[in-house]
């Protein structure tokens, strides 16, 4: 704290990290003005802030480096409280001389600074946090404050108001549609470091459709697609092991149908390292994105990213794409999400009652069968879910149905109709090699990140650059962790003891399945390893 002490009031700049209680100067934080009887700027006029009513003031030295060179330019000019206090705790000096200090007409009022303190907290709260609403600033902010300071503060929606208008000070307008998107500004193709972050505009991309062809243009529009990776964190992309890659609706901008994300290993943990905001949810945008890691990294002489493996949530056109851009690549779709859609088709047949029912778990361990073909190897799930589906009550007989048409065998040719393959193959899902190896099988790192950053967010459907601002504090903090890593440190809470055991209990089994065969108890097999999985 930098204080002037006067003869007759006292003047004190705060810096803001200070929480020292102040509460004796009437002069505090008021508006301030510059005058031009020092011609040097040697002088700083202080007025009362119940001007007119208190017509004091005090006169103190200006500190180095306030002004300098700009009297010219702004004479005799009413400063903003913000601006100054801004400009004298950045000054060189912290001596301040005061000249002259005067009696107030009007008793002190320290409640007054209190309240001028606490707004200016929550003013800057909504700068610094322009993702969080005003009522939530309110609420976090409101309960500190003195009762005896809350009549000097405005009226609360008053303050709603202010803290809207600083929460978009610093932001472009809000496009509406992509239509009205335009040029990403400088700010925003940035990260926090200063390097660039916008890999990638589709709307730089040359187009050879007239410029003055009115529906092309609109065509280039509305299927924009902006991909936000810092270099290094490409570099680090194209050296990781294993990619997990999602698609996210609630946190994308109205403008945009989805946000994807591409996590990557980094010295064993999952990571964010690319964000793309997309227009839809088809194959080509997909593989839009992945062109571009691959060209990118070609035009940066960074090595040819070949993940080994690529866990996916049941999206077709994302499988599709990622098959496309690496052939090579061990795609696994995650077996939460398996899990997920066949409880989904549970309830859609009105089983939900039949399956937590503790006195007949048949249903219940018809589920966890044929859900339990994703750990016997990809060449026996056939004659697994046909086991399992001879075995099934006849409650469960559309689940089959459903189950093997879409995962397992698809729809045979029947009555002129041609055979279909299923939507999703069995090695897509399969989980055995995973299980025996003990390497992931879902995806729920990945999940607790989006729920994380959902917080952080702090709505749905936010802003277009509240959320690249987001983007770009998210890519600094992976940032920071990953030089932690570097130095050893732990940068996430260590898979808990109940997962540990779980993935143990699957590791056993599958080590076990050919015995569990040979003995003719593959349906034991199965329930026991959908049981352990948690199905």
């Amino acid at each position: 704290m930098k204080s002037i002490i006067g003869p007759k009031a006292q003047i004190v700049l705060h810096d803001r990290d200070n929480k020292e209680r102040r509460q004796n100067s009437q002069f505090q934080r008021l508006p301030l003005f510059k005058t031009l009887r020092e011609p040097d700027g040697s002088r700083t006029y202080w007025m009362c802030r119940r001007r007119p009513v208190c017509k004091k003031r005090a006169i103190t030295s200006t500190p180095t480096g306030l002004f300098k060179g700009q009297f010219s330019q702004r004479q005799n000019k009413v400063w903003s409280t913000q601006l100054i206090l801004r400009l004298l705790l950045s000054a060189d000096s912290s001596v301040v001389e005061v000249f002259k200090s005067m009696d107030h007409d009007h008793p002190p009022a320290p409640e007054e600074g209190q309240a001028i303190r606490a707004y200016s907290r929550m003013k800057r709260a909504a700068k610094q946090h322009p993702e969080a609403p005003p009522a939530q600033i309110l609420r976090q902010h409101m309960p500190d404050v003195p009762v005896e300071a809350l009549p000097y503060l405005p009226e609360r929606q008053t303050m709603k108001r202010t803290m809207n208008r600083l929460r978009q000070g610093d932001f472009p307008s809000n496009p509406k549609s992509l239509a009205e998107l335009g040029e990403i500004p400088e700010a925003f193709r940035k990260t926090s470091s200063g390097k660039n972050f916008l890999l990638y505009d589709s709307y730089d991309d040359d187009d050879d459709d007239d410029e003055d062809d009115e529906e092309a243009e609109a065509r280039r529009r509305e299927s924009r697609i902006l991909v936000f990776c810092a270099k290094s964190d490409l570099k680090r992309l194209a050296r990781a092991d294993t990619w997990q890659l999602d698609g996210t609706f609630d946190t994308a901008p109205t403008i945009f149908a989805q946000i994807l994300t591409i996590h990557g290993t980094v010295d064993g943990e999952i990571l964010p390292l690319l964000y793309a905001l997309l227009p839809d949810k088809t194959q080509a945008s997909y593989t839009r994105v992945l062109s571009v890691v691959v060209q990118k990294c070609a035009e940066f002489r960074i090595r040819r990213p070949a993940p080994r493996l690529v866990i996916l949530d049941f999206e077709k056109g994302l499988i599709n794409a990622t098959k496309q851009a690496f052939p090579d690549a061990e795609t696994k779709l995650c077996l939460f999400h398996l899990r997920q859609s066949g409880y989904r088709k549970i309830q859609e047949l009105g089983l939900q009652v039949a399956y937590r029912n503790e006195e007949n778990p048949e249903v219940r361990d018809c589920f966890r069968e044929i859900v339990g073909c994703a750990f016997v190897p990809t060449a026996d799930v056939v004659p697994s879910f046909q086991a399992a589906k001879n075995h099934a009550p006849n409650a469960m007989r559309p689940f089959c149905s459903y189950f093997g048409e879409y995962y397992v065998t698809g729809r045979r040719a029947q009555r002129g109709r041609r055979a279909v393959p299923p939507r999703y193959p069995p090695g897509e899902w399969n989980q055995y090699e995973a299980a025996l190896n003990n390497e992931p099988k879902t995806n729920n790192a990945k999940e607790g990140w989006h729920n994380r950053f959902q917080t952080m967010v702090g709505k749905s459907h936010p802003s277009l650059y509240p959320l690249i601002l987001e983007f770009k504090k998210e890519q600094a903090d992976t940032s920071v962790m990953i030089a932690e890593l570097n130095v050893g440190k732990q940068v996430k809470q260590p898979q808990r003891q109940m997962f540990r055991r779980i993935n143990q209990r699957l590791q056993r089994l599958a080590e076990q399945y050919n015995h569990f065969k040979e003995e003719g108890r593959l349906l034991e097999y199965l329930r026991a390893c959908g049981h352990t999985a948690g199905l």
